[in-house]
């Protein structure tokens, strides 16, 4: 989405060629949202073919699926989307833990097998020198 940084610019047979601001006039960037709903607005507007010669375009060949799935959703989609990324607080903090705790678990494992092993190996030889 490094492409989102300047302007957007579409072009399509029924919309001509449609730029789309992505910062606002003091310079700072405007919001995701507000840069995908229009973009949204300019999608509707293209052909199917159009619509993946831009989308490739923008964001290359392999994210334009994702791309165009976004551009291709309901309002509804978008608003459902939007909610679960507005509300996932602590989710990552959450995934970081558990696979911190797993990594702890999974340095562990495999020295509870290195010790079970050693120590098996040292009581075979011990056994051997007893003979």
């Amino acid at each position: 989405m490094n492409n989102l940084s300047g302007e957007v610019t579409f072009v399509g047979k029924n919309i001509g060629e449609v730029t789309i601001a992505t910062s606002n006039a003091d310079g700072s960037m405007r919001s995701l949202n507000d840069i995908l709903a229009d973009c949204r607005v300019a999608f509707s507007g293209l052909s199917e073919s159009e619509k993946a010669a831009n989308a490739e375009a923008l964001v290359g060949k392999n994210a334009m699926s994702g791309f165009l799935a976004l551009m291709n959703s309901s309002e509804k989609d978008i608003n459902k989307l939007r909610g679960a990324i507005e509300n996932c607080d602590g989710a990552s903090e959450s995934m970081a833990e558990t696979m911190l705790t797993m990594k702890k678990g999974l340095k562990s494992k495999p020295m509870q097998v290195w010790q079970r092993i050693s120590g098996s190996e040292l009581r075979v030889s011990e056994r051997k020198k007893k003979r």
